[in-house]
């Protein structure tokens, strides 16, 4: 403190002055503060400006200007001054929470697995299906085709049996029908040569149908074999 009183006396009035103002324009203006770590181990904290003069250390410090030798200064640190935090009221708004929604549970293996092999098995059904009505249409033809033969062969029978007993060749057998019976005669055998025709390109087309239908009956017993054992 000795030295502290000596530089006061020292100094004059307008020196004092003019000093202090210059250190309070730059302590208002400045951000930071310094600390001065001086050697006897004391701390002058928050200091502003401050200023090396003529070997002292000079500083604004309470109402006056103070100087220290700066020979007993360990050093000086410049701290940033602490940001004060000023509470402030915030409106939060407050939102539902999002449901999370339902997810279906994983497909079983087996139960995927089954579903799969169901719907190539109705597959392969409906197409053996569709093969066998072409198989039972081809019965009903040959059927309706030997009716037709035989009507056609009972008519043939009597109007050979009348021309042989008129002199007449068999070729003729024909004309020995009343006129009903030769009616009847032309409509089965028109009747049997479109059945004939029909019947040819469906056993055609059978032809390779009975093909597919061999693998598809095989396909079938390997699905049907496959759900048994998912079954099991």
């Amino acid at each position: 403190m000795s030295s502290v009183l000596k530089f006061l006396k020292r100094e004059t009035m307008k020196k004092t002055l003019l000093f202090a103002f210059l250190l309070l324009f730059f302590c208002a203006s400045s951000e930071a503060a310094n600390w001065i770590y001086l050697k006897n181990g004391f701390i002058i904290k928050n200091v502003g400006y401050y200023e090396k003069t003529n070997g002292e250390i000079r500083f604004h410090y309470g109402d006056g200007i103070v100087g220290i030798p700066e020979e007993d200064v360990l050093r000086i640190e410049s701290v940033e001054e602490p940001v004060v935090e000023v509470e402030e009221e915030i409106e939060i708004e407050e939102r539902p929470v999002p449901r999370p929604e339902p997810q279906e549970p994983e497909p079983d293996v087996a139960v995927e697995a089954k579903k799969m092999l169901l719907e190539k098995l109705s597959k392969i059904q409906e197409r053996l299906k569709e093969i066998e009505t072409k198989e039972d249409r081809a019965k009903e033809l040959d059927k309706e085709y030997n009716d037709v033969r035989l009507r056609i062969e009972v008519l043939f029978q009597k109007g050979r049996k009348q021309a042989l007993a008129a002199g007449r060749g068999v070729a003729e057998w024909f004309l020995f029908l009343n006129p009903q019976e030769r009616q009847w005669a032309k409509l089965n055998l028109l009747k049997k040569r479109k059945i004939r025709k029909e019947r040819e390109e469906l056993e055609e087309e059978l032809t390779y149908l009975r093909k597919e239908k061999k693998r598809l009956l095989k396909d079938k017993r390997e699905l049907e074999e496959e759900l048994r054992k998912i079954k099991q």
